[in-house]
């Protein structure tokens, strides 16, 4: 039926916990968007130091964190653009490629992201790239933004 249909989709191409589409729609949809040659930014994100929430708060506070995480994200987007969890603690937005510098600093300067009624947010290091101007493929792009990213978070420490 089309409900199973539907139902099987939701669970092939939805995070579970955040409710926010996965690594599988990013490469579908940012595929799509440079078959069409349309152009967008990449904001690539790591949460910082959250390996030390999952050890000393537990699982379920670090999912918590998670998904506060990406409820402030997806209100400083708006409407625009689309957040993706690709695993763990990592996520990427598709955003159009004029506007991403400005949500990029936004999202540095996040600070106020509470969780568990008292814990506060330890920040994200992003690396930025635009299509077609940065690669003009996926692999490239998401390769390139990973290097930024970690230069953004060893520029930190």
């Amino acid at each position: 039926t089309i409900k199973d249909v539907e139902h099987l989709q939701e669970i092939v191409y939805i995070d579970s916990l955040t409710g926010l589409k996965n690594r599988s729609s990013f490469m579908m949809d940012a595929q799509g968007m440079i078959d069409r040659k349309e152009p967008f930014s990449l904001i690539y994100m790591d949460l910082d130091c959250f390996k030390s929430i999952n050890d000393h708060l537990g699982h379920l506070a670090g999912d918590e964190y998670i998904v506060a995480f990406t409820e402030e994200i997806s209100g400083l987007m708006g409407e625009f653009g689309c957040l993706y969890r690709l695993y763990g603690d990592e996520f990427v937005c598709i955003y159009p490629e004029n506007a991403a510098d400005s949500l990029a600093k936004r999202i540095m300067s996040l600070r106020d992201v509470k969780f568990s009624g008292e814990y506060c947010f330890l920040g994200v290091s992003i690396g930025c790239v635009s299509f077609p101007n940065d690669a003009r493929d996926l692999s490239h792009l998401i390769a390139l933004a990973d290097e930024r990213m970690y230069h953004n978070k060893r520029t930190k420490r």
